[in-house]
């Protein structure tokens, strides 16, 4: 009986070798597609909290609105919405500055939001039909009133901001849910 050929060793041991990295490298792209996936994602999200999640152009409108009412409050101090504003300092002891000031109001606002909503749907609450209604009616008259009922216009005057008006009425909706949060709820043992 004729012997098989003899293999060789290091042939075996090389094409091993070569299949070990090819499957690492296949692997280690993955990871790398996976990573830079989910960082994206992440780069694109302010804050999240229990489910809720605020992407930077839903933040960009709450900034906006912020701003704007900031402005308004302190329009008797000379408020406009510029750099020079901005970079104004508002507190000389600790060197704060008009605009760190509303962006520090505004994290407030927002976070004292999600944190309303997210309990509003955590204890089960829904928003009826006339709730839905009444805000739809208001995005509505947003849309009406001031930019020709049309959310074409609305989103171009907002993309300078940074959102559209499907942000407007996300934040619209964790507004609502937070006003009726505490009229709804009793924090009484009743």
């Amino acid at each position: 009986m004729p012997k098989p050929p003899a293999q060789n060793p290091k042939k075996n041991t090389r094409r091993r070798r070569v299949w070990l990295i090819s499957v690492l490298a296949v692997l280690l792209l993955a990871a790398i597609a996976l990573t830079v996936f989910f960082s994206a994602s992440a780069a694109r999200r302010v804050l999240s909290f229990h489910g809720i999640w605020i992407d930077r152009s839903l933040y960009a409108y709450w900034q906006a609105r912020y701003r704007y009412e900031y402005i308004q409050a302190y329009s008797t101090d000379g408020a406009m919405d510029t750099d020079a504003f901005w970079a104004r300092v508002k507190d000389s002891e600790t060197g704060l500055t008009y605009g760190e000031d509303c962006e520090r109001l505004t994290q407030k606002y927002v976070l004292r939001i999600v944190i309303a909503a997210y309990l509003f749907d955590a204890a089960g609450e829904t928003l009826s039909s006339a709730e839905r209604q009444q805000l739809n009616a208001q995005l509505e008259n947003i849309l009406t009133y001031r930019f020709s009922a049309e959310k074409k216009n609305f989103n171009q005057a907002a993309e300078a901001f940074g959102f559209s008006f499907s942000d407007m009425k996300r934040a619209y909706l964790y507004e609502l849910k937070a006003s009726l949060y505490p009229t709804r709820i009793s924090l009484s043992d009743e």
